[in-house]
């Protein structure tokens, strides 16, 4: 990174990825183009977690063609226009990406899903509509080999 003074360390830039809102996952997609598409995720362990339809898919397609990708984070915005500037905290992450390997991994995907994102539901509604989602949702894992944070004030 160019800018050194702007570097978060290893534990904020982890913390960042955890608990941003969504995040544009950019892929290479079977032409050779590039493909951002924004979603929302979950970060368990040193794995991300996506969800999507089980049918053909511009995402899907791009990931079979191309295991490569990046998942970028921005967060807490603000605009200095006086000052031509942003302030923000923002995390790339890169490693692989693929299709979860079988129901187990789908499950504890789509747990930290629904865990992130639907912390307020009972834990027996949120298991009984995973259980009905799980054979028409497809869940695609990153493996995170290297996260690098940004912030600046």
């Amino acid at each position: 990174m160019r800018r050194q003074d702007r570097v978060v360390p290893a534990e904020r830039a982890r913390e960042i990825l955890e608990v941003g809102e969504y995040a544009v996952l950019a892929l290479v997609d079977v032409d050779g183009e590039p493909y951002g598409v924004p979603l929302s995720y979950a970060v368990e362990g040193d794995r991300a977690f996506f969800h999507g339809t089980t049918e053909t898919s511009h995402k899907l397609d791009a990931i079979r063609a191309n295991p490569r990708a990046s998942l970028t984070v921005v967060m807490n915005t603000e605009v200095h226009g006086a000052q031509y500037s942003t302030a923000f905290d923002s995390v790339i992450a890169f490693g692989p990406i693929r299709p979860a390997h079988d129901d187990t991994e789908k499950r504890m995907g789509l747990m930290a899903l629904l865990g992130k994102y639907s912390s307020m539901v009972p834990p027996e509604r949120a298991m009984r509509y995973l259980e009905a989602q799980l054979d028409r949702t497809s869940v695609i894992v990153m493996d995170l080999e290297r996260v690098t944070g940004k912030h600046h004030a």
